[in-house]
């Protein structure tokens, strides 16, 4: 038998067994009890262990002199560890069984790739034309346990993938020999003296991890776009095929080219196919770009075995396996992670989108003309089919279904996913959830907080799987997700009760993690400062009016009994900050970070006779402050610039920050504070009063960074204090205010449903419903998670304040008997005193009007 017909035998026996196994791991575990969440980190233990182990391996294949015995001895362990898939039982002995397979399974691959190429120089036969075999091996083995699932149940896969690993050892016993000259261990740095190896792990990083997108949304879009799956399928196999056909006659081309030019045929190739696949889903033109597969994946394997035979022999092993692990498998993980929130996120008509208009091709013409979802009904009786706890109605396959959908296939793997996260998410209390088939699932069922949720697309469950962090807000906005059986309040009380008591949803553990890297959304240089502030206050200032107190203070007010209403409790607010910059004589020179409205500044300057210049980035704010102070005959005393806080130079006797400090960015804080410090005169002393976290450093909702504060970050005081001590200020009292701004938020939310049909004549309903969404999100959170705001106060002296908080009280209360922190003079008559055409006339809630129900 030939050396070629040898290794031939081999791949084919090894991508037989991957064939089978790939595909179907996941309904083995499914079928032992694992849920969506237990099933992803089996998978991804697997995956780590195959990374970390690989090149471990390799090096020590190439110390022994012979890959060979390595390779056979891994495919046996591997047989025996993998048939512990059928025998284990639980999630525990699951994820064991998987990482001891990975780790036998890690080199297999590498060492035939390894083997082959020795082989093929030394024997001078086409490495492409033997890989060829594993190609089709892979397609008729997938074939093949489909048939055999069908027939005899998913753990057949099991004993079929034991099977082919065996027969992969038998076929690396038939190898031929390895020269037998020493090879000694050139260690893992030996490879990247190559020139050209330190250059390939990039490019099979990128051309490869490419298809990371491809390989894990191709088939739902394209059913979402009415393809059938017969269809689906000959587009899988034609790139296949056409892989397997540049392995066959391909070597004239890579002797040709070179590596380096079939990297770049490779490259250029797949920016060709992804921007068709991107673009249309009419079937001719994937069609067309299907064939590339054989150059987007192909030639850049050419490419690598081209790269890789060239080493030394002693180098052979180790080379495969840190290609295998950090060229194209960390890589392919980190972008197969990635691309759940780039399919969310991204709405275009191609691969990376869902929804939306389809080309004028046929399959846009058949998907288009196949008109909305009918539900199924919910009649009584046992389900048949698929049974899932607590289910009612038939899952009978709906007859129509729109094409942003995803089809049937598509939509029942969402469903049981989206049904499985919430199996685990919700232990407390009850959500009701109508599916789009018109299936209705009740979860949890123990006493607490009760709610419900319709979704009215495949897409909508599909979005909640993947990114729902993101998702949740988004849908709402659209109209894709609607509240039952209570308010959007009462929804996210349940939903984020159940998250803080310990329910998870595994892509939300996971994309916080990943938000954790994203630092350079903190960064907050001035021009993005302006932009980020510009979002959101610069809105139409008659919306402000239509939800905030008289006296448009737009941040956490001060409920010390918690039955103040919203007018009472900001005066509040305002004296306590007064108290604590002790503002002890008239004419103390006060700089405000962040004036908002102005309302704070006007109310130092008229009530406690403070000279007050304010700074703000928003040109909408800048303008009605300026046109209060004239207003009230305070423009002498109180002046307002459209400024950074850090062109700010001047000493001042008072530095005040309220509700702005979430907009500096971690990376700024310490250049914040020095501002502040040498803002400061001797004796000075300043407040900041900010959104801060009580469990540590977190990151920002990716809903309310996108639509609501770009940029914005509630700080650890962790991360606060640090940035403090290097300042040379001292802290001379820090107050957690707990539960205020939830009164806040609710006073706002309730006030903005009482005005809604005036805010929807200045916005659209989108918009309404995004500032809803915000309102009751932002009000849960600082109800039932971590969230509370905290006020700090600093000095430049160690002696610039007295040695108790005695004189805070004592100054409120002189305050509260002088009436310091109404709005104005005409307060008495029930409304603001406002120059027209700056929104005072939106609401007239007076400090006792009778608020609206929810």
């Amino acid at each position: 038998m030939s050396a070629q017909l040898r290794f031939a035998l081999l791949f084919a026996a090894q991508f037989a067994a991957i064939g089978v196994m790939m595909p179907f791991l996941p309904a083995v575990l499914a079928g032992h009890g694992l849920g969506p969440s237990e099933i992803a980190l089996v998978l991804a233990g697997g995956s780590a262990v195959r990374l970390l182990a690989a090149p471990v391996i390799g090096r020590g294949a190439d110390g022994l002199g012979d890959p060979r015995r390595v390779l056979v001895l891994a495919a046996l362990l591997a047989a025996g560890a993998v048939s512990g898939f059928a025998l284990a039982q639980g999630f525990a002995a699951l994820l064991l069984v998987n990482l001891l397979y990975s780790l036998c399974m890690a080199p297999v691959v590498p060492l035939s790739d390894a083997l082959c190429l020795g082989a093929s120089r030394r024997l001078r036969f086409d490495y492409g034309r033997v890989r060829s075999a594993g190609s089709a091996s892979f397609i008729l083995a997938a074939v093949l346990a489909g048939q055999a699932v069908a027939g005899f149940g998913v753990n057949i896969v099991v004993w079929l993938f034991a099977f082919c690993l065996l027969l992969t050892a038998l076929a690396g016993l038939g190898l031929p020999a390895e020269p037998t000259e020493a090879r000694g261990r050139a260690g893992f740095a030996a490879p990247f003296r190559d020139p050209a190896f330190p250059w390939l792990l990039p490019l099979s990083a990128l051309i490869q991890g490419s298809h990371a997108l491809y390989y894990g949304f191709a088939t739902i879009h394209w059913q979402a776009a009415g393809l059938s799956a017969g269809i689906i399928g000959l587009l899988w196999a034609e790139g296949v095929v056409a892989e397997v056909a540049l392995f066959l006659w391909g070597r004239r081309l890579a002797d040709r080219l070179g590596p380096a030019g079939l990297a770049a045929i490779a490259a250029g190739c797949g920016v060709l196919r992804w921007g068709v696949t991107a673009e249309t889903t009419w079937l001719p033109a994937l069609a067309a770009v299907q064939v590339l597969h054989a150059v987007t994946f192909g030639a850049q394997h050419l490419a690598a075995m081209r790269v890789l035979g060239g080493l030394p022999p002693n180098q052979a092993a180790t080379a495969q396996t840190l290609h295998a692990s950090l060229g194209v498998g960390l890589a392919s993980g980190l972008l197969t992670l990635a691309s759940g929130s780039l399919y969310a996120g991204i709405r275009r008509p191609g691969l990376l989108g869902h929804g939306g208009a389809l080309p004028a091709g046929p399959a846009g013409r058949g998907a288009a003309a196949a008109g909305a979802a009918a539900p199924d009904g919910a009649g009584g009786g046992r389900p048949t089919g698929l049974i899932l706890p607590g289910w009612t109605g038939r899952p009978s396959r709906p007859q129509h279904q729109r094409h942003e959908d995803g089809g049937w296939i598509a939509g029942r793997a969402a469903t049981i996913l989206f049904h499985g996260i919430l199996n685990g998410l919700i232990r407390h209390g009850r959500l009701t959830v109508q599916y789009p088939s018109g299936r209705v699932c009740q979860y949890g069922g123990t006493p607490g907080p009760e709610a419900g949720m319709l979704l009215r697309s495949q897409r909508a469950e599909r979005r909640m799987v993947l990114n729902p962090a993101l998702a949740l807000g988004e849908l709402y906005m659209e109209g894709e997700l609607e509240p039952t059986h209570g308010s959007l309040y009462d929804l996210l009380d349940l939903l984020v009760t159940n998250l803080w008591s310990g329910g998870s949803h595994p892509m939300e553990a996971l994309q916080a993690g990943l938000r954790r890297l994203r630092w350079l959304d903190r960064f907050n240089p001035a021009p993005r400062a302006r932009r980020n502030v510009a979002h959101h206050y610069d809105l139409d200032r008659r919306l402000f009016g239509l939800f905030l107190d008289r006296d448009w203070q737009y941040s956490c007010a001060y409920f010390p009994t918690g039955e103040e209403t919203l007018e009472e409790a900001q005066v509040l607010k305002k004296r306590h900050i007064a108290a604590k910059l002790r503002l002890d004589r008239p004419d103390l020179e006060v700089l405000e970070i962040g004036c908002g409205f102005g309302g704070m500044a006007l109310t130092l300057a008229r009530d406690w006779g403070a000279r007050v210049t304010g700074l703000t980035l928003s040109t909408e704010q800048l303008e009605v402050a300026r046109a209060r102070a004239e207003a009230e005959g305070l423009a002498d005393r109180v002046r307002f610039e459209l400024m950074d806080y850090r062109e700010w130079h001047r000493p001042m006797d008072r530095v005040l920050s309220v509700a702005m400090f979430e907009a500096v960015g971690v990376p700024h804080y310490r250049e914040f504070f020095q501002v502040v410090r040498r803002s400061l005169r001797p004796e000075g002393v300043a407040l900041v009063h900010a959104i801060g976290r009580a469990s540590g450093p977190g990151t920002t909702n990716p809903w309310l960074a996108r639509y609501i504060f770009p940029g914005g970050y509630s700080p650890a005081l962790s991360e606060v204090l640090p940035a403090v001590e290097k300042s040379g200020l001292w802290v001379t009292d820090i107050e957690i205010l707990r539960l205020h701004y939830a009164e806040t938020l609710r006073h706002w939310r309730r006030r903005f449903a009482a005005n809604r049909d005036a805010i929807l004549s200045l916005h659209d309903e989108r918009f309404c419903r995004m500032f809803e969404f915000y309102l009751a999100a932002c009000e849960v959170t600082f109800r039932r998670t971590d969230h509370m705001v905290w006020q700090m106060q600093l000095a430049a002296s160690i002696d610039a304040v007295p040695l108790t908080r005695d004189y805070m009280r004592e100054a409120e209360q002189a305050a509260r008997g002088a009436g310091f922190g109404l709005t104005s003079p005409r307060e008495s008559r029930g409304r603001r005193a406002w120059p027209a055409g700056h929104g005072g006339e939106g609401e007239h809630f007076g400090p006792h009007d009778p608020q609206p129900s929810p």
